[in-house]
């Protein structure tokens, strides 16, 4: 281990060697002792790592017998540096609990703890109050300016539909452009709870148009609307006053689901294969007899 600079955190010093823990890359320490060089392949090789590490370069001449020598120190301001390596912790983790789709209160289990400090035992792990509070909020106001900022003020179209299961009802919106050389880029722009309001028209068109005005998106830079043949869906698109298509891949999964319906054996096989994925879901012993299921869907 080096001296007390924060950049022998990430390197592993032997002799007149620092090797850094990364990428093992080896870089020989100069009779200075100066580190810039190591933090400047920290910068540039390892971004992820260097988070935000203000320094204050001083130049400072060193007396030598044979010549004079212009020694870089570094002043690292070590609480900002904590500081924005927390947030970045912060972001990873919600984006994390959010994959998993896990309960906040994953930070609050002891094992979780344990296995952060394992690795970064300098790292603040924040509480489910923190996290579904300031953390949160945070988190949302970024990733609604970067939105914003790819979205806003260009030619998109967008795509909208909704998805009820039960109780729950969410209406999504998702907005596509092209990029100057031809890059397709998709995001889903909103997605809104919809379980407490009519489908109707009137009422689709307005969370539409709601959302676009969230992120400043002019409803007139939106070109067109791909939609399912519901008639709702096409009444919002004119209410909105544009130009909307209807989605080829719902037109050809109507045509499969409609050919399915006229075949007897195949609606016949549909059921059987949907009676045996109930079965394994209700006793999980029973998956041993999956090798069975060919046979069965074949009677």
């Amino acid at each position: 281990m080096g001296g007390g600079s924060l950049v022998w955190n990430h390197y592993t010093r032997s002799g007149n060697v620092a090797t850094c823990n990364r990428c093992l890359r080896r870089f020989v320490i100069s009779s200075t002792g100066t580190t810039s060089p190591l933090w400047t392949h920290l910068k540039k090789a390892h971004a992820e790592v260097d988070l935000g590490v203000k320094a204050v370069v001083q130049q400072e001449e060193v007396e030598n017998p044979s010549k004079r020598a212009t020694q870089t120190f570094i002043t690292d301001y070590a609480e900002d540096w904590h500081k924005q390596r927390s947030q970045k912790f912060e972001t990873l983790l919600v984006k994390f609990i959010a994959d998993a789709n896990l309960s906040a209160n994953v930070t609050e289990y002891q094992s979780f703890k344990a296995l952060v400090r394992f690795n970064a035992s300098d790292v603040k792990i924040p509480s489910r109050h923190e996290l579904l509070g300031p953390i949160l909020d945070r988190e949302y106001q970024r990733a609604k300016d970067r939105t914003q900022s790819i979205f806003s003020g260009k030619p998109i179209s967008i795509t909208a539909d909704s998805y009820t299961k039960g109780t729950h009802s969410l209406f999504a919106i998702t907005a596509h452009l092209l990029t100057s050389d031809f890059r397709s880029v998709s995001e889903i722009i909103g997605i809104v709870p919809c379980a407490e309001i009519k489908h109707t028209a009137i009422n689709l068109s307005s969370l539409v148009a709601e959302n676009l005005k969230s992120l400043e998106i002019s409803l007139s830079d939106v070109v067109g609307i791909t939609r399912d043949g519901a008639a709702n869906m096409a009444a919002m698109c004119d209410t909105l006053g544009v130009t909307s298509i209807h989605c080829f891949c719902h037109n050809l999964h109507l045509i499969v689901k409609s050919s399915l319906e006229r075949c007897v054996k195949a609606d016949e096989l549909v059921k059987k294969a949907i009676d045996i994925v109930a079965s394994f879901r209700r006793s999980p012993n029973e998956i041993r007899q999956q090798p069975l299921v060919g046979v069965v869907l074949a009677l």
